[in-house]
């Protein structure tokens, strides 16, 4: 949700009609239009999202795709020409198409309609004020299904705790990304219905890096420890 914020803040322009529909409402940013879901009084996503596309909107952010009469609602939005950003749960980006296809959208309408789908999780980030440098034991790297060969050029750290992460080794969180940009290819494969590793694969062959391998990166950056990548990350490797 931060992140989506995040994309708003930096879309927002006096020329655009941004408006939203949350439940709650969770960041306001001067500009955008804040709508709050309240369901006892009526509005529901399914309602506020036909109320608010009777105002014309450019850009419509719908808090979660929960059900197929949002999902249905949403998807044709994005077809008549509105952006609309929205959240949804799953494993991976590639997962999302699968999630939205079982909620009842058409493939051939899905495949119009997406542009990217972006999946992020957080993991902790290794304290600097602790931080130091260490060789991975054989376990862990069988942990994080890496041989000892894929550490060439890595520099992996951890913590040893001190006061200012209270003896944890970690501070703050660190976001790590999956990016799938939904190209021709991938649109072809999505009306065809394709599976879940046939997209990633055609995905991964376009330059995206899956989730999990973003969380070594991380690793062999220092960012992180391999443990928390196969802590957060291990169902989506």
């Amino acid at each position: 949700m931060t992140t989506l914020h995040a994309g708003l803040a930096f879309i927002n322009d006096t020329e655009l009609n941004i408006v939203t529909l949350e439940d709650p409402v969770e960041a306001s940013i001067p500009g955008v239009n804040h709508a709050q879901i309240n369901v006892i009084g009526g509005v529901t996503f399914a309602s506020g999202l036909r109320s608010i596309l009777r105002q014309d909107p450019d850009v419509v952010f719908v808090g979660e795709m929960r059900d197929e009469e949002v999902s249905q609602i949403a998807i044709k939005a994005a077809l008549t020409g509105h952006l609309v950003l929205s959240t949804l749960h799953t494993n991976s980006a590639a997962d999302s198409m699968i999630r939205l296809v079982d909620l009842g959208i058409r493939p051939y309408l899905l495949a119009n309609a997406l542009v990217m789908i972006i999946a992020q999780r957080l993991v902790r980030r290794v304290c600097d004020g602790c931080a130091e440098d260490y060789a991975p034991s054989d376990d862990e790297l069988r942990s994080a299904r890496l041989e000892r060969a894929d550490c060439a050029g890595a520099r992996f750290r951890r913590g040893k705790g001190c006061p200012a992460c209270q003896e944890s080794g970690f501070r703050g969180r660190l976001a790590v990304y999956e990016v799938l940009r939904v190209t021709h290819d991938i649109r072809e494969l999505i009306r065809k219905s394709a599976t879940v590793d046939e997209v990633i694969s055609c995905a991964q062959g376009h330059g995206s890096l899956p989730l999990y391998d973003a969380g070594l990166a991380a690793a062999r950056a220092g960012e992180t420890t391999l443990g928390e990548v196969t802590k957060r990350l291990g169902d989506a490797g």
